[in-house]
């Protein structure tokens, strides 16, 4: 895997089937009713591997990365179906199969309390706390220990439900552009986005579907300072214009019911 955002969509995928039980050694040691691969790395014959010790296999992929041998291909990308070009499996592809977790599916509106830093799981550009001594009350997300020590007011490594509560109480997010933005996006939270990785291209068609009006590359605390002002002196207008929701929360139910009917 390749981020936390990586384990979690797994997980919620695996969740959907009762499936979550075994670890890699166990799996690749037996066979089982279903697996879930989400890898940069593994090769073709890992995956045919996986395949053949599996009654039914689920490829999750980013960028059409390899060929891949029999089973379900998962590509929630925009542009997936321009992208993927896919013999041997049944592609599923698109944002209509984003999976998102119950936690979030279940969480409804709360007051907003503070403006939401989440970076990734580790921040691996390690800004949360240099834009948290900015001038607004902020509530930092991570899982990386150093950042929660650095930081004020932290919630680390929380549990999904305590996770989709933070969002829901946000006036604002600064987040990555990894999973936690379609999360964000399903509750139509404002957000703000910072391209930590060279996979979240995703969040340009992101602008350009409505949700989202700032996007950094390279973070200026300056110039975010300025979009952050911009957002919450203008918030009735963030809300009509920039939280279009595009994510609908059946994505796990569509992977779920595509795969059954094979």
């Amino acid at each position: 895997t390749y981020g936390l955002g990586h384990l979690i969509r797994t997980r919620t995928i695996a969740k959907e089937f009762g499936e979550y039980k075994e670890s890699i050694n166990n799996f690749l040691a037996k066979k089982t009713n279903i697996a879930i691969v989400d890898s940069y790395k593994a090769k073709y014959l890992h995956y045919e591997k996986i395949a053949k010790l599996s009654k039914k296999v689920i490829f999750l992929d980013d960028y059409n990365r390899i060929e891949y041998p029999r089973g379900v291909l998962v590509n929630m990308a925009f542009n997936a179906k321009k992208i993927v070009k896919q013999k041997n499996t049944i592609n599923l592809l698109g944002i209509d199969y984003v999976p998102i977790r119950d936690e979030f599916l279940n969480m409804k509106s709360s007051d907003k309390k503070h403006i939401l830093i989440i970076l990734g799981g580790l921040d691996i550009k390690n800004i949360s706390c240099e834009i948290e001594k900015l001038p607004f009350n902020f509530l930092v997300i991570t899982a990386n220990k150093q950042i929660a020590k650095k930081c004020k007011n932290v919630l680390f490594n929380p549990s999904a439900k305590a996770l989709a509560k933070a969002f829901s109480e946000s006036i604002l997010a600064i987040s990555a552009a990894g999973m936690s933005l379609y999360e964000l996006n399903y509750l139509k939270i404002p957000t703000i986005a910072i391209k930590v990785a060279k996979n979240q291209k995703g969040v340009y068609e992101f602008k350009k579907r409505g949700f989202i009006k700032g996007i950094f590359e390279k973070v200026n605390i300056k110039e975010l300072e300025k979009s952050i002002k911009w957002h919450l002196n203008n918030y009735d207008k963030v809300l009509n214009r920039y939280t279009k929701r595009l994510i609908d929360g059946y994505g796990v139910k569509r992977i779920k019911e595509a795969v059954e009917r094979l």
